[in-house]
């Protein structure tokens, strides 16, 4: 290497490799300050992409989190309710029993007429106005099916699977979405209720378009004897919905303990990519400090080698 003051090749060099190594030495330093190994696409193009994929789809599983422990709250009001309106349905199979004996007058029996219908009204009442959210639970617009004949999403009471095609979006029930994608198998079903109004707790007796009214009442000795067989198959409707809400509150909570599993495993799946090893990049540092300390003064050095020349020109 020729000896010239115009260009310092080593001390350009030096120059570089200092610059090079300050450059290694900030990104290690934003890796320690911040605890990723991946702060920018520059870190590791494939493994962003792989982090990214992996923290869009634990949004979506927490949200389908919330979603399942909102569908769970809901089933849970629903059953409570359904509690309420067994009680009450009891009560009036024990008013019905007790006007159907003979050892009561008239008057007493038309006392027991009122305590009956008051009784009805309350199921009505409470069937009108249950609600979760502002969605109205027991009053049938969950369902026009029989709860029998669906139980979640697409199995049937003889474990065939729905015609997707075939079925009528209006009759699909409260739609639960758990799932990142939109697949019927995998990321959502739905939560049927039937209508436990009187009216449709009579529903299966005798004309369908008769009002509950006038299908029951205890007015008449004859009358209560009828009342009790009627309230024994409301009873079964009720009965009908009431276990699918206990099957439905099953499978909910071991979506939500499937969806957990999974947010824990891509979690951790996420953590190995993106999380810096500390260990690791502590060592890293060090030693991008010491090379960055070595650069340094040999780029000062590099910028006096000049002056050799200036010695030639000494008489």
């Amino acid at each position: 290497m020729s000896l010239n003051i115009n260009v310092n090749l080593m001390a350009y060099n030096a120059n570089n490799r200092l610059q090079s190594h300050f450059s290694n030495l900030s990104r290690s330093v934003q890796k320690l300050s911040s605890g990723l190994r991946l702060n920018s696409a520059e870190d590791g193009p494939v493994d962003m992409g792989v982090y990214n994929i992996h923290e869009a789809r634990l949004g979506v599983l927490d949200r389908g989190r919330y979603n399942i422990n909102d569908a769970i709250s809901a089933v849970q009001t629903a059953e409570s309710a359904m509690a309420r309106i067994d009680e009450l349905l009891i009560k009036m199979k024990e008013v019905a029993t007790y006007s159907a004996t003979g050892t009561i007058t008239a008057e007493q029996r038309e006392i027991l007429s009122t305590e009956f219908e008051q009784l009805a009204v309350e199921i009505d009442r409470i069937a009108l106005y249950t609600e979760f959210k502002g969605i109205k639970l027991l009053n049938g617009s969950l369902s026009t099916k029989n709860n029998s004949q669906r139980q979640g999403s697409f199995i049937t009471a003889n474990k065939k699977r729905f015609d997707e095609a075939n079925l009528d979006p209006a009759q699909n029930g409260l739609k639960i979405h758990f799932g990142p994608g939109n697949n019927r198998l995998e990321d959502y079903y739905f939560i049927r209720i039937g209508d436990l109004t009187m009216d449709g707790l009579l529903k299966e007796v005798g004309d369908p378009k008769v009002s509950s009214k006038q299908k029951i009442a205890v007015s008449t000795q004859h009358a209560a004897q009828i009342a009790m067989e009627t309230i024994h198959t409301a009873m079964l409707h009720k009965e009908k919905n009431r276990y699918v809400m206990g099957l439905m509150q099953n499978r909910l909570e071991a979506t939500l303990r499937t969806l957990d599993d999974e947010i824990l495993n891509i979690t951790g799946a996420s953590s190995n990519i993106a999380d810096v090893d500390f260990a690791k990049e502590m060592s890293n540092f060090a030693r991008l400090q010491i090379l960055a300390q070595a650069a340094t003064a040999m780029s000062a050095q590099a910028n006096v080698l000049p002056q050799i020349a200036l010695k030639l020109l000494r008489f």
